[in-house]
């Protein structure tokens, strides 16, 4: 009855203890192994943003992958070659599901867990939605799903919801729905045969 693993390159709990990747060709095989006792296909995903987000590091063999804030001051084209690289890595290693691209607006300029981080494509919902509109898209050619996140207002958001329970009633912003919205309507993160 499995439906799906996620995969990380330490611990979480012990960062020095190395988890599940250690490089491309281990990777493809664990993938396989997973898929191999499963009766139906497995969702095996990972957090592969860019920046500080990646659990398939360069070390291990994977493409670098800029974090969202110096992608969209890069532009679109290199947006496109940069998230490309990064679906065909996922794809290859037998990843089809990945916790990625973050829409959360860059309003709260403190904002420790997406802001300060580079998590984020911008302030503007229309820059989000272009930049976050290249990464679907590259991650769908590969047949790789994506995953919106985290949740409207995290941008502005006082604390990190990683560690404990935010409140985010007072700070929020009505056009950090703007990029969810624009996804629902246009079934823009409709993907394959899952």
């Amino acid at each position: 009855g499995l439906g799906g693993v996620i995969l990380f390159d330490k611990d979480p709990t012990d960062k020095n203890k190395i988890k599940n990747i250690r490089n491309k060709e281990q990777l493809k095989k664990l993938t396989a192994q997973l898929q191999a006792v499963s009766k139906q296909k497995l969702l095996i995903s990972i957090d592969q943003e860019g920046g500080v987000v990646q659990r398939l590091k360069s070390e291990a063999g994977f493409v670098n992958t800029l974090k969202a804030s110096e992608i969209s001051q890069n532009g679109e084209v290199f947006a496109k070659k940069s998230y490309e690289a990064m679906a065909k890595d996922l794809s290859s290693v037998g990843i089809n599901l990945d916790f990625a691209p973050v829409v959360d607006l860059a309003i709260n300029k403190d904002n420790k867990v997406v802001v300060t981080r580079g998590r984020s494509f911008g302030e503007n919902p229309q820059i989000v939605i272009k930049y976050a509109s290249i990464f679907v898209d590259e991650l769908k050619k590969e047949g790789v799903i994506s995953t919106l996140k985290h949740f409207p207002g995290h941008g502005s958001s006082l604390a990190d919801s990683h560690l404990g329970f935010v409140d985010i009633t007072k700070t929020w912003d009505k056009k950090e729905l703007e990029p969810y919205k624009y996804f629902i309507k246009n079934n823009r993160n409709k993907q394959g045969n899952y």
